[in-house]
């Protein structure tokens, strides 16, 4: 079992709970915190089974030296048709814990859960980004998903914008982007700051580097109105 980081762990439900506790098991869950299990709403007697196994087992694992249960599990049934009403479903199940560590695993279930919960992901107003996490069918692993989010968050236009695009070719000095970029070094400084502090890009020594995420911005257009620049 890993160390337990997150006060809620949000898994999707579908005929077999492996997945399930693979996630419990790789990424745990605190004391007294929640593990949500999203589900079709459609009966089916798999599911039914694999939630029961799923709640026996949990039990099983996370009881203090009285007995007590100290993970609270909580099953959401949710509405696949339409698919707002879904939206609203598990976004009001997950509002309580906009304020706290949350980690979001795609463990399983319909497409269309899967979403509903990504379209709810992207909803909600989150204190901390959440960790996501999807579970590879006939692997046993789980790959991490990059905040995403903050693709819909960040309008990077604009310097910043130029800044990603010449890094992306190579890292960089802050010399060698203000004499590139025609840009003074203060602005060049303040527009990595601030690039840095939303995880687009990391200091390797003297230069600037993308990071996986700024890569992806970094070949994208800007589709939303843009913040100022500093």
């Amino acid at each position: 079992m890993s160390e337990a980081n997150y006060d809620c762990l949000v898994l999707t439900l579908g005929f077999e709970p492996g997945p399930l506790l693979r996630a419990i098991a790789s990424y745990g869950v605190k004391a007294n915190g929640t593990i949500v299990v999203l589900t079709a709403e459609y009966r089916d007697e798999r599911c039914e089974r694999a939630f029961l196994d799923l709640q026996k087992l949990v039990r099983m694992l996370f009881k203090d030296e009285r007995g007590r249960h100290e993970i609270n599990i909580r099953r959401v049934d949710v509405c696949l048709n339409p698919v707002l009403r879904g939206v609203e479903q598990v976004s009001a199940t997950l509002r309580e814990f906009v304020n706290s560590n949350v980690c979001i695993a795609f463990t399983g279930g319909m497409r269309v859960l899967w979403i509903i919960l990504l379209m709810t992901y992207l909803l909600l107003p989150w204190k901390y980004e959440p960790k996501l996490v999807a579970y590879l069918e006939g692997r046993g692993e789980f790959v991490e998903i990059p905040p995403i989010r903050s693709i819909f968050e960040l309008a990077v236009h604009g310097t910043r914008l130029e800044i990603l695009r010449a890094i992306g070719e190579r890292p960089k000095t802050v010399d060698e982007l203000s004499s590139e970029l025609n840009r003074d070094r203060s602005t060049i400084y303040r527009n990595i700051l601030w690039l840095e502090e939303k995880g687009l890009v990391k200091k390797v020594g003297r230069t600037i580097e993308l990071t996986d995420l700024g890569r992806v911005l970094s070949l994208s257009q800007p589709l939303m109105q843009a913040h100022a620049n500093i």
